[in-house]
């Protein structure tokens, strides 16, 4: 499954044009994607094929937290999309799209630690993955959230994907459709869009080993912050025994108040005792013990 993507880059604009007769948007995106990121993404709005940026993570329109909700919902199973409540709508109203991209990442456990492996095409053209799409509006901002998952298919076969994830876990992959499946994935039915949901050609993709790059200050925002949420949270709430659920749902909600929150460095004194139900004490310690990102830039 993938969760982390190389954006696809202006530079290929023309590529856009040629495959889909539309333009890459005008606001700016992350080079590298993660979910609930916004991204160029294909869809059709009425007979009319269009590019707009969309958040990866679906946020159907009954979900309550639709900030974090897409943290759970990057990626749908095709066995099982026309069934699970997150997804079976778009699929329903056939909600097809493509995450255009330049490789996307996963990670392979051959030495016996993760470490992220790029996936991109044999012919170094942009990458088009088959997706679901949902656009919902805020009824009290009047807000258009639009949002997309990838969909996933078993990968035990194939020679490339097999190698990646957990050797416990099931190997999967996304659907890199091959260009000439791009427009007839667009307006295909249900029946016709299972057809498509196949591995890519033994030949069609190549992988590279891309380990992340050592923290430093040039660091982006969103990437530091991330990492100091997951380091606090492993190291003084996980190892002091609580639930591993709740601690989970604790570095959640203290990411989604990263607006707020004095982020802290790898250096930080040591937290006093936190607990999962005191968020509050942990955001008034760091807000009056921490520097911010920008002291470090």
């Amino acid at each position: 499954m993938c969760s982390n993507f190389e954006a696809i880059k202006r530079e290929q604009a023309d590529w856009v044009r040629e495959n889909f007769n539309c333009e890459l948007p005008l606001e700016n995106w992350r080079e590298e994607v993660y979910p609930t990121y916004a991204t160029p993404f294909i869809w059709r709005e009425g007979n009319q094929v269009r590019c707009d940026l969309a958040h990866f993570g679906l946020v159907p329109a009954w979900a309550n937290d639709k900030p974090r909700f897409g943290t759970k919902t990057y990626n749908a199973r095709s066995e099982t999309v026309a069934d699970k409540p997150s997804y079976r709508q778009a699929w329903k109203q056939r909600q097809f799209g493509l995450a255009i991209m330049q490789s996307f990442y996963e990670p392979c456990y051959e030495t016996g630690k993760a470490i992220r492996w790029r996936i991109k095409r044999a012919d170094a053209t942009p990458i088009a993955a088959a997706c679901i799409w949902e656009r919902t509006i805020d009824r009290a901002s009047g807000e258009i959230h639009f949002s997309f998952s990838m969909l996933t298919i078993n990968a035990t076969s194939h020679p490339v994907m097999k190698r990646f994830h957990a050797p416990e876990d099931e190997k999967r992959s996304n659907v890199v459709l091959n260009d000439s499946a791009y427009l007839p994935w667009l307006e295909a039915n249900q029946e016709q869009a299972r057809t498509l949901l196949k591995l890519a050609p033994d030949d069609f993709l190549q992988s590279e080993a891309a380990p992340r790059e050592a923290l430093t200050k040039k660091m982006h925002r969103s990437q530091f912050e991330m990492y100091c949420c997951r380091k606090v949270i492993k190291k003084y709430i996980l190892k002091r025994g609580e639930n591993f659920k709740r601690g989970l749902s604790l570095f959640n909600v203290i990411y989604s108040y990263r607006p707020r929150l004095m982020i802290w460095t790898p250096h930080t004194p040591k937290v006093a005792v936190i607990r999962c139900s005191n968020l509050r004490v942990l955001v008034l310690y760091c807000n009056r013990k921490i520097s911010s990102f920008n002291n470090l830039s």
